[in-house]
């Protein structure tokens, strides 16, 4: 499951937006969220009316939060719910690396929603677990690296730590590769279970690389700017000094905000080719997507100054390879427009191409039919270019 939330707080309120989904099969959906002393109104027009209401209190300025911008605390509890329950408060605490009132808290609040439920001392996922929650659970638990790597003879399927900072890694490792992909996550990518969904991008003689963020699954740290650009960089130094990976061409692929960390790497380092996926062009062009358009005359938008670091836009005037960008034609998180946009500011690529997936929301690009098709294509055409260099 993964979100992304913009929260504001005054007089009590929380309003906030959010984008929620679960991997297969894939459900998801974009609705405000209304938080007014610890109790929630979701969706539809209830929600739109209690933010208009809220606005009316005097609530005029959203805060975007670094913390949960990249992480939504709740959001990671419950997915270490759904990977170690029924577990105990300070077993969750302990696995999450939070503070055991903040996961107390935290939990009781999950409990009003009944996104989860105690029994005796021990949590578990409740009855209203968002859509499609009983099978993320079950994906989540009953991951089995056997059985992907038997469904990837081609491959070899490895998870490791690496230290330091201590991140979780993935990695399928192909016979003879000549293409190796590194895949940035959105932020609620967890390795176990999302990684099989990455199954869509391995094709013969293609190694894929992927990693837990700081703070999030099996990785340490907190989720933050510069710890996140750091591990990206400790990846990224890692993967390409690696024997299986010495030789072979490098695409960097991002998504949704993994496209910010993606794009950083293809400015900083050499790399063959990037692959953004339903991103922005920087953090405010991303909330000024998706703050209601009948908010936008009410409130002032604070963004956090580490968030105002990041940018796409500028990192693409300096990207000197080429870039594929992909758009979902439903998206409404990172509505298709940004895609062209970003192809716009890409002037020191060698060539930019745009596609867009008709039917796709955010989230659903690997589920198009076409998807594998032109990301193979991308990166032929990559050899071919490097082909006729020579």
């Amino acid at each position: 499951m993964r979100k992304w939330m913009v929260p504001a707080r005054c007089a009590g309120w929380q309003v906030s937006w959010d984008v929620t989904w679960v991997s297969k099969p894939a459900r998801r959906s974009c609705m405000p969220n209304i938080e007014c002393c610890g109790r929630r109104l979701r969706g539809g027009c209830l929600a739109a009316l209690a933010l208009l209401a809220a606005l009316l209190a005097g609530c005029t300025t959203v805060h975007i939060d670094e913390a949960m911008m990249l992480q939504d605390r709740r959001q990671e509890l419950l997915y270490r719910v759904a990977l170690h329950g029924p577990a105990t408060s300070a077993q969750l605490a302990q696995e999450a690396a939070y503070p055991l009132a903040d996961v107390e808290r935290e939990l009781a609040q999950l409990a009003r929603d009944e996104y989860v439920q105690q029994r005796g001392d021990r949590w578990d996922v409740g009855p209203a677990y968002p859509p499609g929650g009983l099978e993320y659970t079950e994906a989540v638990r009953g991951f089995d690296a056997e059985a992907l790597r038997q469904r990837q003879p081609g491959h070899r399927f490895v998870l490791y730590r690496l230290d330091p900072p201590a991140l979780q890694v993935a990695a399928f490792l192909a016979e003879d590769p000549d293409t190796t992909l590194l895949l940035f996550g959105g932020n609620g990518f967890h390795l176990i279970p999302d990684v099989t969904e990455s199954e869509k991008l391995l094709a013969p003689g293609r190694n894929l690389f992927a990693m837990d963020y700081p703070g999030m699954g099996g990785s340490a740290g907190e989720t933050r700017i510069e710890e996140l650009r750091a591990a990206a960089q400790r990846f990224f130094e890692h993967v390409t000094g690696l024997d299986a990976v010495r030789g072979t061409r490098i695409v960097v692929y991002g998504f949704s905000i993994g496209g910010f960390v993606a794009s950083e790497i293809a400015a900083s380092y050499p790399v063959d080719g990037l692959i953004l996926d339903s991103t922005a062009p920087d953090i405010q062009a991303w909330v000024d997507a998706n703050v209601p358009w009948y908010a936008r005359a009410l409130v002032d938008v604070d963004i956090a100054p580490p968030l105002r670091t990041v940018s796409n836009t500028r990192q693409l005037a300096t990207i000197a390879c080429p870039v594929l960008f992909l758009v979902g034609g439903r998206d409404r998180v990172t509505p298709p427009r940004f895609g062209r946009e970003l192809a716009q500011s890409a002037l020191a690529a060698p060539w930019t191409d745009v596609v867009e997936l008709a039917q796709a929301e955010h989230g659903g690009s690997s589920d198009d039919p076409r998807f594998a098709a032109v990301v193979d294509g991308f990166i032929a055409r990559l050899a071919a270019a490097e082909t006729a260099r020579r």
